[in-house]
This record gives C-alpha cells, structure tokens and sequence, in this order.
C-alpha cells in the first residue's frame, strides 16, 4: 500500500496457530519501521498500547487466530519505504 507523508497509516497483523499443538507465551514483536517514532496497537483480544507493537500471548490454542491492528503516524517530512518486519516466537513450543 502507499502512504502519504503526516497521516496515519492502519495495517493489520494476524497471528495464526496452523498446529499440531497449543502455543504458550507467544511474543509478537513489530518494530516501528525506520523513520517512524509514533504509533499505537490493539488486538483483538483487549490488548493495546502506544509505541511499537510488543505483546504476549500466554495461549494460542490450535487453530486459533489473534489479530492486531497498528497505526503509523508518518511525519509530514518522511520520505522512502516503509518496511515493515514482525516476529512471532514461542520459546515453549518447537514448531515442526
């Protein structure tokens, strides 16, 4: 998608359990892209905050989906891509 310089930018994440297993303490990290210092998050589970997107999820049942939504507040200077990188991990479980 393209954005315009000194307005908001709404993208959403979704975190999906494919299985065979539960998830415990699933980290979902999404860094704000290069250039970018403001913003905010929610998930659909009640989660939110201000600042890069940095959540837990204590269980992520199979089959089982999460879904974020982050805002971008782009500077009206900004210029270039926007690249945008997310991590999932769960230190409890092996995926195979």
């Amino acid at each position: 998608d393209t954005y315009t310089a000194g307005e908001d930018v709404v993208y959403t994440i979704t975190v999906t359990n494919d299985g065979p297993s539960d998830a415990t303490n699933v980290s979902v990290e999404d860094p704000f892209p290069a250039g970018i210092t403001e913003g905010s998050w929610t998930s659909d589970q009640g989660g939110s905050g201000t600042g890069a997107l940095s959540d837990v999820i204590a269980s992520l049942a199979d089959g089982e989906v999460v879904t974020y939504e982050v805002t971008l507040s782009v500077p009206s200077d900004f210029t270039g891509d926007l690249v945008n990188i997310v991590s999932v991990t769960s230190p409890d479980v092996t995926d195979p």
